[in-house]
This record gives C-alpha cells, sequence and structure tokens, in this order.
C-alpha cells in the first residue's frame, strides 16, 4: 500500500515537474521523464500496463509516426541529424505508453498540469 502511494507521489511529482520545465528546458525535461520512465518500470506489472498501452488507439498512432520518422532515415543524407531529431522525438513514444498505461489522470489532476505549464510558459 505504501509502495504504490509513492509511486503515484512519483508520478504525480514527476508529471507536474514535466510540465512546469517543458517550455524552457529540454535537459530537465529529459530528465523528468527519465525519472517518470523508471518509476513506471520499478512499479512492476509491465505485462499488463504493456498490455493496456498497446491497443490504445493515440499509443499506435504515435508509433506509427515514430516509425514513419525512423523510415525517413534511410532518404536522408544527414544521417547524424536525422538521427539527433530520433532522440529528440523518442520523447512521442514514451509519454504516450507512459500515461495510456497509468489511471491517475483526474480531471482535476489534468486541470493542475495545465495550470502549472501555462503558469511556466
Amino acid at each position: 500500500m505504501v509502495k504504490k502511494y509513492i509511486h503515484e507521489l512519483v508520478f504525480k511529482g514527476g508529471t507536474l515537474a514535466l510540465a512546469a520545465v517543458i517550455p524552457f528546458s529540454t535537459r530537465m525535461s529529459t530528465w523528468c521523464l527519465l525519472a517518470l520512465a523508471l518509476n513506471w518500470l520499478v512499479e512492476g506489472n509491465l505485462k499488463q500496463k504493456i498490455k493496456t498501452a498497446y491497443g490504445h488507439p493515440f499509443v499506435i498512432a504515435c508509433g506509427l509516426f515514430y516509425l514513419l520518422e525512423l523510415c525517413s532515415l534511410f532518404f536522408t543524407r544527414h544521417f547524424q541529424n536525422g538521427f539527433y531529431h530520433l532522440q529528440t522525438e523518442a520523447s512521442l513514444l514514451v509519454i504516450p505508453l507512459l500515461y495510456v498505461s497509468y489511471d491517475l489522470l483526474s480531471r482535476r489532476f489534468i486541470s493542475m498540469v495545465l495550470g502549472v505549464f501555462c503558469a511556466s510558459v
């Protein structure tokens, strides 16, 4: 019970921190995403989480879009720049996977995240 509460606090705190730093710091947003992903992995029950996320249309759409960007590497002369772009777009896969597999997103919490984001902009 305490473990679940701690993971919930890390998830909510990481989400609020991510909303606060996304507008002005790429490096900090990467650290927030890493903390959220690590929390997601440590929490366990990965098979169920992946099964939940895999069937969600938004996750599938983001995955297909990322695959399209991955395929574009075959048509570029600037492979290093393209690979850097893929690294920066990796959050396109991570964020939907994290948030679809959690059921902690209430309307109140989403409003709080949007408020933090708007205040940081």
